[in-house]
C-alpha cells in the first residue's frame, strides 16, 4: 500500500531545538515519515535523524516502537470528525463523519494496515470516537445490538472505499478507458458498455460513488432502526390488549 520514496532529509524545519523534544514532536515526526515513505520507514533511528537528536532521547517520550505505533493510531483517530449524538439529523452526522474518515485515510494511505492491528486499554481518542458513533446510532433509535452491527457495516464500507481509492491506478474514467483497455474488453461487452458510459459522462466524479454508496448503507441502518422500534413496541401493544 505504501510507495517507496527517498528518506526525507533532516532540515531546520523538522529538527528540534535542544531541550524542546516532546512526545508530540516525536509522534509528528513518525507521522511525517510514514506519509513520505510508508510505515516501514518509521524507525527510531529515522525519527531521531529527522528531529536532529540521538535515538535514545526518544525513549524519554515513547516507551518503545509499539507505544509509538499506538500513538500513531491515536493521531489518525484525532483527525476524524466526530458525529454529534445530540443532533436530530443523525444521518447527516454519520455521513459527515464517514466522509472525514475517508479523506483522512486517503491522506495517510499507510494507516489502513495499522488501525485494526493495535489493541489495548490506553486508547482514549479511539474510544471517544467509537463512543460518539455508537451514541449517535443509539440516540437515533437503534438498539445497542443493532448499533454494533451498523457501526461495523458503516466502517466496512468507508474503509473498503478508501482502500479502493488508494490502490486503484486511476479513478479518472478517461484515463481508464485507454485504447488498449477498450481493445482488451471487446470480449466482455457489459464491462465495455459500463466503462464507456462512465467515461462518456462529463459530470462523473469518483467521489460521488462514495456518496451514493453511503446513502445505501444509511438507508439500511434506518431500516434496522425502524425494525428495532417495531420490535420494542410490539410487546407493549399486546399488553394493552
Amino acid at each position: 500500500m505504501s510507495v517507496s520514496r527517498e528518506m526525507p532529509e533532516v532540515t531546520s524545519r523538522t529538527a528540534v531545538r535542544r531541550g524542546s523534544l516532546s512526545r508530540a514532536a516525536v509522534v509528528q515526526a513518525a507521522l511525517d515519515l510514514a506519509d513520505a515513505a510508508g510505515l516501514e520507514a518509521v524507525t527510531m533511528r529515522a525519527i531521531a535523524q529527522r528531529l536532529g537528536c540521538k535515538p535514545m532521547s526518544l525513549y524519554r517520550h515513547v516507551a518503545d516502537k509499539d507505544a509509538l505505533l499506538d500513538a500513531l493510531v491515536e493521531s489518525i483517530f484525532a483527525e476524524y470528525e466526530l458525529p454529534d449524538p445530540t443532533q436530530r439529523a443523525w444521518r447527516e452526522e454519520l455521513a459527515r463523519r464517514a466522509g472525514s474518515v475517508r479523506r483522512v485515510l486517503v491522506r495517510h494511505p499507510w494507516a489502513l494496515a495499522l488501525l485494526e492491528t493495535r489493541a489495548g486499554p490506553d486508547r482514549p481518542v479511539t474510544f471517544a470516537h467509537a463512543e460518539a458513533v455508537l451514541a449517535t446510532l443509539v440516540e437515533a433509535g437503534c438498539s445497542p445490538r443493532t448499533a454494533a452491527t451498523a457501526f461495523v457495516m458503516l466502517d466496512s464500507y468507508v474503509y473498503g472505499f478508501a482502500l479502493q481509492q488508494i490502490t486503484l491506478p486511476s479513478t479518472e474514467p478517461e484515463v481508464t478507458a485507454t485504447d488498449e483497455v477498450v481493445q482488451a474488453l471487446q470480449e466482455y461487452p457489459t464491462m465495455l458498455a459500463v466503462m464507456e458510459a462512465v467515461a462518456g459522462d462529463p459530470d462523473y466524479e469518483f467521489s460521488q460513488e462514495f456518496d451514493v454508496g453511503l446513502e445505501v448503507v444509511l438507508d439500511g441502518i434506518e431500516r434496522w432502526r425502524d425494525a428495532d422500534a417495531a420490535s420494542h413496541h410490539r410487546p407493549q401493544e399486546r399488553e394493552d390488549r
